[in-house]
């Protein structure tokens, strides 16, 4: 694995959104098709793992900020998952004077 700058990144994804001179799929067209798996998008439970950033606690961090922003009531996740989604947020903000 490679970290590279954030506009060739985008370069390279924008590849399996629109259709350019090769001849790949749009993720459109993969989403599509029956021959394929329906998780295109597969990270290893190797690198999951050990840092607890999956596409679900994601969802809770970004339900989380909603709480703490007033926009929503609060969640009703386990102590444990709290704590979990609460570490991988970080700390709550603190408000103005």
């Amino acid at each position: 694995m490679q970290i590279m700058p954030g506009d060739r990144a985008a370069a390279y994804l924008s590849n399996y959104f629109v259709r350019g001179k090769g001849t790949k799929a749009t993720l459109q067209e993969n989403v599509r098709n029956p021959h394929l798996p329906h998780a295109l998008i597969w990270v290893s439970p190797s690198l999951t793992r050990p840092t607890g950033i999956t596409m679900r606690n994601l969802r809770r961090c970004r339900q989380l900020w909603a709480v703490r922003m007033g926009l929503i009531g609060p969640p009703t996740w386990s102590g444990s998952e709290l704590a979990q989604i609460v570490l991988l947020a970080g700390p709550w903000p603190a408000r103005g004077p």
